[in-house]
C-alpha cells in the first residue's frame, strides 16, 4: 500500500482523470487494475493579465515553468506512455529543444540550471539538477516536485515518510542536507524566501492551499485548490481550482477571494508579472 500511495501521489490531475482503477481478488490477494483512457492533448498557452485580449499557443506539453529572463518556458512532454522528457520552448512559441528525461521542471534563479523530477525509468528516480550549459544531470535526493528557493542554494520538494505520506522538505543543493518543513506536497517558494505555498489533502475536503511562514512555522489556510504559483512581487498566488467549465486558473491574494482568469490548470507566472502560462486540454 505504501508504494501505491506514493505512486498515486506522483500522478498529475490529467493522469488521474485518464485512469479507471479497480481491484481483483486472486487467490486471496488483491491485484490493482489500471485502465488508461484516451486523454485530451495537453497544450501550453499564455494569457496576458493586463487587460489585453487573446491567448497565445506555445506548444503541446505540461508542467510549464517560465525562465527567469522571460525568454523561454521549460515544460515536460510525454514521449512514450508514462515516460516524460523536459524541453525548452521560446516564450513566443516555436520549435522545442530537448533538455533531458524527466518532468516538473523548476528554474534556478540565475537561469543556469533546472531542477526536475527524474523518471521512474531512470537509474534512480528522484530530484535532479541539470546544468543547461553542459546538459549534465546530478542526483540530489529521493522525492519529486522540486522548487528553487530565491537564494539559489536550496530546493523545496515533496518527499514521503516511511508510511508513504507526503511532506514538504528542503535540501541544500551543495551539502545535500535535508530538513522537514511540514506535511503536504507541491511546494512553491515565495519570492522573498520567507514563505512556501503548498497543498494538503488531510482534511478530507479535497486539495487545499496553505502558506507556511518559515520563521514562525505558522500555517495559514488560503483556499481550495492546488498547483500554487507565487507572483513575482509575492502579492498573489495563481493556482488550479474548480471552475464552471472544469479546471480553471485562479488568482488569490492571501485573505482575499479567488478570481478565475483562464480555463486550464498548472499556472506559472511570467517574470514581469504581466502574463501566465498554463496547461489546457483540447
Amino acid at each position: 500500500m505504501k508504494a501505491i500511495k506514493r505512486w498515486w501521489g506522483q500522478r498529475t490531475k490529467r493522469e488521474k482523470s485518464a485512469m479507471v482503477i479497480g481491484a481483483l481478488v486472486v487467490g486471496g490477494s488483491y491485484i490493482l487494475v489500471i485502465i488508461l483512457r484516451p486523454a485530451p492533448t495537453a497544450s501550453i498557452n499564455v494569457t496576458p493579465l493586463s487587460g489585453e485580449n487573446g491567448v497565445t499557443f506555445i506548444t503541446n506539453g505540461q508542467d510549464p515553468a517560465w525562465a527567469p529572463d522571460g525568454s523561454s518556458i521549460a515544460l515536460s512532454s510525454e514521449t512514450d506512455p508514462g515516460r516524460f522528457s523536459i524541453y525548452l520552448a521560446a516564450a513566443g512559441g516555436s520549435e522545442v529543444e530537448f533538455v533531458t528525461e524527466g518532468r516538473a521542471p523548476s528554474w534556478a534563479p540565475d537561469g543556469s540550471q533546472i531542477a526536475f523530477t527524474g523518471e521512474p525509468s531512470s537509474e534512480r528516480p528522484g530530484v535532479y539538477i541539470v546544468d543547461l550549459a553542459t546538459r549534465t544531470s546530478r542526483f540530489l535526493t529521493d522525492g519529486q516536485q522540486p522548487d528553487w528557493a530565491p537564494d539559489g542554494q536550496h530546493l523545496a520538494f515533496t518527499g514521503h515518510d516511511e508510511g508513504g505520506n507526503p511532506g514538504i522538505y528542503v535540501i541544500d543543493v551543495e551539502t545535500l542536507r535535508v530538513s522537514f518543513i511540514t506535511d503536504g506536497q507541491q511546494p512553491d517558494w515565495s519570492p522573498d524566501g520567507d514563505r512556501i505555498a503548498f497543498v494538503s489533502q488531510d482534511s478530507g475536503q479535497g486539495a487545499e492551499l496553505y502558506v507556511i511562514d518559515l520563521d514562525s512555522s505558522e500555517v495559514t489556510f488560503t483556499t481550495e485548490g492546488d498547483e500554487p504559483s507565487w507572483s513575482p512581487d509575492g502579492s498573489t498566488i495563481a493556482f488550479t481550482g474548480r471552475g464552471d467549465d472544469g479546471p480553471g486558473v485562479f488568482l488569490i491574494r492571501p485573505g482575499g477571494i479567488p478570481v478565475q482568469v483562464a480555463v486550464g490548470q498548472d499556472p506559472t507566472w511570467a517574470p514581469d508579472g504581466e502574463a501566465l502560462a498554463y496547461v489546457s486540454g483540447d
